[in-house]
């Protein structure tokens, strides 16, 4: 078949098939002027002299001179035409009456048929016209070039310079491929997803600090990873404390100091009473520990003033900064120690303070005061302890190592063993605070990245509207034009947020080694310098935020370019 440009200072003919209208919906571009038009209104076809042509094909047609032109006009007319010598075309069989239905779905089947071995003789030269007619296309528009026709092979070859490869990779360099040459736009949007993730993880690896230091303090100041008890002692240890003593030699105890991930095992013998210096008198809390063992465990534990118990003074006492303010004591100091002791009497010892100690914890700063744990002994009149106090060589080890203490130790059913999260009742209350003010970051960051990308896609589908349109009208899916957007959001996503993490990364390692200064934590009357520790799932996270809300962000603009008119999208053009 045969069409002629519709534009009246051109007329330029050309050759079309059935295949071709099917595919553009009938609209065509002329092979010289370029200009698109609908092919159906100028559609003529040649047939030789004798050729009998039923009027019940697929396309009727009107004689003018020598030549068949499309009348949608004779769609109802019955018969056939044919082509006389000389020119001319004469009816036979017509009576101007719709054929019978039998008729008709024979002519169907023959139509059918004949356009199926029309398409089987034009598909060579199809190819190769469609070949060129997109090579044309793709070089004034930059696009991808698309063909389902040609070979398989040799298709994936020519598309990727000699090297096979699949469709979905080759689908993803040609997003990658729109995406560098708009450099611009480009640009402008992986600034936005980067600067989204940077700061996630400034703000994220802020937080995670402050969560490690809680913890590590919480540890090394008062509780240890892991602490052995009597069963119950948590709940009634208050009220009945020589009820649940824990001997003072024992075998579990010598097990547990040789396990090769503890670093320390340290007794703790509790009590109360009154502490009496000069004429001020006021309760404390106790804590009668091995002076060794106990420094490797409470490391965090703050000598402020004087120095931390040892062996070589065995009257030794470190007081608590608000309970030495109440006694208006310091170092060298001598003060009695009044207890109940085990016997149901009333004990005293005198001891000397040797320091001052602080933690990040003020109520146990206001009445906490530690002394050798023969010291403690002496006063209740006990031996043995309340707690061993488990310090491990890595925090990670805690859950390892309590299931190993457990599964070993069954036996013992007079012993528990208490992992230190069971008992930092104020961390995990700050954990929770700090994880919703961290969700809270990512979905405004998430938000800002949305709302960025989108205008970006969207700039980005309203410059190549008649792109778009030229793709449909070559014969790619509306599916596949979406899958092509949503493809660059996705490089966007990914490209940005490695950039945005690694970038991050580097900040925090130079902001930490700078130092963020810290104001001192109610109760306390010393700064620190807070960090910015970036961990792997972080990274990973920032990284997945940035992708996902980039992907979300590109669905939307990427369906609008899929559901563009043909004729409307090529129009935008011109």
């Amino acid at each position: 078949m045969f069409t002629r440009c519709s534009n009246t200072e051109c007329q330029t003919a050309f050759r079309v098939t059935a295949l071709t209208l099917r595919q553009s919906m009938g609209m065509v571009r002329c092979v010289k002027c370029r200009t698109v038009f609908n092919a159906l209104t100028t559609l003529e076809e040649k047939r030789p002299e004798g050729v009998v042509i039923p009027i019940s094909e697929q396309l009727p047609f009107e004689q003018i001179g020598d030549r068949l032109v499309f009348d949608p006009r004779m769609l109802s007319n019955s018969g056939r035409f044919r082509v006389k010598p000389g020119g001319g075309l004469e009816v036979e069989g017509g009576n101007g009456l719709p054929p019978p239905p039998d008729e008709r779905e024979a002519a169907d089947a023959a139509r059918r048929a004949s356009e199926e071995q029309d398409d089987l003789q034009d598909e060579d030269d199809f190819a190769a016209r469609r070949q060129r007619r997109i090579a044309t296309v793709s070089s004034q528009f930059d696009i991808p070039h698309f063909d389902k026709y040609e070979p398989s092979a040799e298709k994936e070859a020519a598309h990727a310079g000699g090297v096979d490869l699949p469709m979905a990779v080759r689908d993803f360099l040609h997003a990658l491929r729109n995406l560098v040459r708009h450099r611009r736009r480009t640009g402008m949007g992986l600034t936005a997803i980067s600067f989204g993730v940077l700061a996630l993880m400034l703000a994220g690896g802020f937080i995670e600090w402050n969560n490690w230091a809680l913890r590590e303090s919480t540890i090394q100041s008062h509780l240890g990873h892991i602490q052995v008890m009597r069963p119950g002692f948590l709940k009634d240890g208050e009220s009945d404390p020589f009820s649940f003593l824990l001997p003072q030699e024992s075998e579990v105890l010598d097990a547990l100091a040789k396990l090769p991930e503890v670093e320390a095992v340290a007794p703790r013998l509790e009590f109360s009473g009154l502490v009496s210096f000069g004429e001020t008198t006021v309760s404390f809390l106790g804590e009668g520990v091995l002076p060794e063992e106990e420094n490797k465990v409470s490391r965090w534990v703050r000598i402020i003033k004087g120095e931390n118990l040892s062996s070589a003074k065995p009257k030794g006492i470190i007081v608590g900064k608000g309970l030495a303010d109440n006694l208006k004591v310091g170092p060298g100091d001598k003060v009695v120690l009044l207890g109940s002791s085990g016997s149901g009497g009333l004990g005293a010892v005198e001891g000397e303070v040797v320091g001052i100690f602080q933690t990040t914890n003020k109520a146990f700063d206001d009445a906490s005061l530690r002394v050798p744990l023969d010291v403690a002994r002496q006063l209740l009149q006990v031996e043995g302890a309340h707690r061993w106090v488990v310090l491990l060589k890595d925090t990670s080890l805690t859950d390892s190592v309590l299931e190993t203490l457990r599964e070993r130790f069954k036996g013992e059913t007079d012993l528990e063993f208490v992992p230190w999260l069971d008992m930092a009742d104020f961390y995990k209350k700050v954990v929770v605070l700090f994880s919703a003010q961290m969700n809270l970051i990512r979905f405004i960051i998430a938000l800002i990245i949305v709302v960025s990308i989108s205008n970006t896609l969207f700039m980005n589908v309203m410059e190549r509207t008649s792109e778009i349109g030229t793709l449909m009208a070559v014969g790619l899916k509306r599916k596949k034009i979406m899958s092509l957007f949503v493809q660059e959001g996705f490089i966007l996503g990914l490209v940005g947020g490695i950039v945005g993490a690694v970038a991050g990364w580097m900040l925090a390692e130079v902001i930490s080694r700078i130092g963020i200064p810290m104001p001192p934590s109610p109760g306390m009357d010393f700064s620190f310098e807070g960090e910015i520790m970036v961990t792997v799932p972080l990274a990973l996270g920032g990284v997945l935020l940035g992708l996902v809300a980039t992907v979300l962000a590109s669905l939307y603009p990427a369906r609008k370019a899929s559901r563009l008119e043909i004729v409307d999208a090529l129009r935008h053009a011109r």
